[in-house]
């Protein structure tokens, strides 16, 4: 599986600071390659991999909130928002972990807010380029996601820092602390900036990280590394490779250790705003139904393709045996007139066939009908189908109605002993009458 991932500043630019794709294959990621790029062209080179966005935001705050132990699923999300939301200001807020000590009737959820402005506006991209992405996450998060694979049980102080920005990202588990973004410009003393902000999440926040991870300028900046381990009292590292990323050096592994802080997080800490995630899905969604259909109708057209091809070999077949069978005839007939006795079997034929059409022979048939139903006339005809008519009055609904179904029934029975039965009887069910007209006539012999 294969993720592009690529960081933006925020600042409003459209041209990634550091892009890199990235493959996992057996459940270990390698990296292979990293290119700065614009949005557009990151959407051109995407093809099937993921593309994961994370963006600066110097306005991302990590949050604790008190809620009823009952509150669950969409009852709590709007609780946590509707107790983050800072006045004034549209922003989208991401559920974190909660946690519930035993006995207690409220729990200590974990929420993260980030400005909507973060998404739309400052991000640089525009709706169809955010639209692309798989996953939008920020820059503290992402860091956030190197914490959490590295030291899931700890409480780990991540410091970046690059040309631009450093970034101060708290996490314990799978929960963000705290986080913050300042600018670093050059003769910008990061050990000193690390520190500050150490105290006051001490003092302020009550926050005591475990351990200190290193990474960007922080870690690749001997000099400031060894200041960071000189000051501080707790655990210091730098974050490495090894076991992470394949195929990527010490050097590169700092220069794109937010996105692929990112690739590690997934959609943990997706900050798309729920409005454009609807759509998003709802996009997808269709798309999905084009591409069924659009198999569908390759499958419905090579069904239709087999059953013309079997039609035409079919239709071929059928032509050749009736070519054959009017050369059999042609061959009897030639035969027949060659033969002395042709012109008495021909007389013979002729008086079988004009004792079939005799409606006399088929009077025992239709006894039962004329029996049943009485009968006002039976016209007999040698070259007319046999007709039985008859005009009756009923003195209630019912009894007509059943008399109607009589008539069908003994229609039915005819034609079960090959008659063709043409069925014109008329029932009027306002004036209670029934005018039956049935003509009978032998299969095979002309009506």
């Amino acid at each position: 599986m294969k993720f592009l991932a690529a960081e933006f500043e925020g600042n409003r630019t459209d041209t990634a600071s550091r892009s890199a794709l990235f493959e996992k294959k057996k459940g270990m990621f390698s990296l292979a390659g990293i290119f700065s790029a614009k949005a557009d062209d990151l959407i051109s080179v995407k093809g099937s991999a993921s593309l994961v966005i994370s963006c600066g935001c110097p306005d991302f705050s990590a949050e604790s909130v008190y809620a009823p132990a009952a509150l669950k699923g969409n009852s709590l999300r709007l609780f946590l928002r509707s107790k983050s939301l800072k006045n004034g200001e549209k922003s989208m807020v991401v559920p974190g972990k909660c946690s519930l000590p035993e006995g207690a009737g409220e729990k200590e959820c974990h929420v993260y807010i980030m400005p909507e402005r973060t998404y739309e506006q400052e991000s640089g991209l525009d709706y169809e380029q955010r639209a692309s992405a798989d996953i939008f996450t920020l820059s503290p998060a992402a860091l956030c996601g190197i914490s959490m694979t590295l030291y899931p049980d700890r409480t780990v102080a991540h410091a970046y820092a690059d040309t631009g920005k450093i970034i101060i990202a708290v996490s314990a588990g799978e929960s963000i602390l705290y986080a913050r973004t300042a600018l670093c410009t050059e003769g910008t003393a990061l050990a000193d900036e690390l520190g500050l902000t150490l105290t006051h999440m001490s003092k302020n926040k009550g926050i005591q990280p475990e351990l200190i991870l290193l990474s960007g300028m922080f870690a690749t900046d001997g000099h400031t590394a060894d200041a960071v381990r000189g000051t501080q009292t707790i655990q210091t590292v730098c974050a490495a490779p090894d076991g992470l990323l394949s195929e990527c050096s010490f050097e590169d592994f700092h220069k794109i250790i937010i996105p692929f802080g990112a690739v590690l997080n997934g959609s943990r800490f997706d900050f798309t705003p729920e409005k454009y995630r609807k759509k998003k899905a709802f996009t997808k969604t269709m798309l999905s139904c084009n591409c069924a259909l659009l198999v569908l109708l390759v499958a419905l057209t090579a069904v239709n393709l087999h059953f013309f091809s079997s039609y035409k070999t079919k239709t071929e077949k059928l032509t050749e045996s009736a070519s054959a069978l009017r050369a059999d005839r042609e061959k009897t007939a030639e035969i027949l007139a060659s033969s002395p006795s042709a012109e008495y079997l021909l007389s013979y034929l002729e008086l079988l066939a004009d004792r079939n059409r005799n409606p006399i022979r088929h009077l025992k048939a239709v006894e039962p009908l004329i029996m049943h139903i009485g009968f006002d006339r039976v016209i007999i005809s040698r070259s007319e189908p046999l007709v039985v008519a008859s005009s009756k009055e009923f003195g209630t609904l019912n009894s007509l109605t059943d008399f109607e179904d009589e008539i069908k029934a003994e229609a039915e029975r005819l034609r079960s002993l090959k008659y063709n039965v043409k069925n014109e009887s008329r029932f009027s069910y306002d004036e209670l009458t029934a005018n039956v007209k049935l003509s009978i006539t032998p299969r095979g012999a002309a009506e």
